[in-house]
């Protein structure tokens, strides 16, 4: 499931893009889905806030927000201990944020909701890098590859 949601730092006009209003995203999607060989669309949902997106959420994932603002440990570390510590993670639920990161009033959110703030290293990356990263490390701690 990806949720596409609007920020306080984010770019304010993707929300009404083309994307959205033509439903173009749909094109983006079904041409991922034909290179990955997959069948199973995910279902994509968008939001105007943040704290909407958030009431979407289910409570049965381990919870991981990307944040550039020297969080305690690294995506990895974080998935490594399993969410809660200790335990095999089995769902995976990643937040990213804009490039310029979230507001302070956004990690505040993340964190009361439960999320652990991590990072993918000292270098702030663009956010579709950064997307397919983070998902190639849930994948990995998932066994999924």
């Amino acid at each position: 499931r990806i949720l596409f949601t609007g920020t306080d730092l984010g770019e304010k006009s993707y929300l009404g893009s083309r994307l959205w209003r033509k439903e173009e995203w749909k094109e983006a999607v079904l041409t991922g889905l034909a290179q990955g060989k997959s069948t199973l669309p995910p279902a994509v949902e968008k939001y105007y806030s943040l704290y909407r997106a958030m009431d979407s959420l289910g409570s049965e994932s381990s919870l991981l927000a990307l944040d550039n603002e020297s969080p305690p440990k690294t995506l990895k570390e974080a998935l490594a201990e399993g969410m809660p510590p200790g335990k095999k993670t089995e769902r995976i639920t990643l937040a990213l944020g804009p490039e310029r990161g979230w507001s302070d009033r956004e990690r505040a959110l993340l964190k009361d909701r439960g999320f652990c703030l991590c990072s993918l290293g000292a270098r702030v990356l663009r956010t579709e890098t950064a997307v397919h990263m983070a998902c190639a490390l849930a994948m990995g701690a998932l066994d999924f590859i």
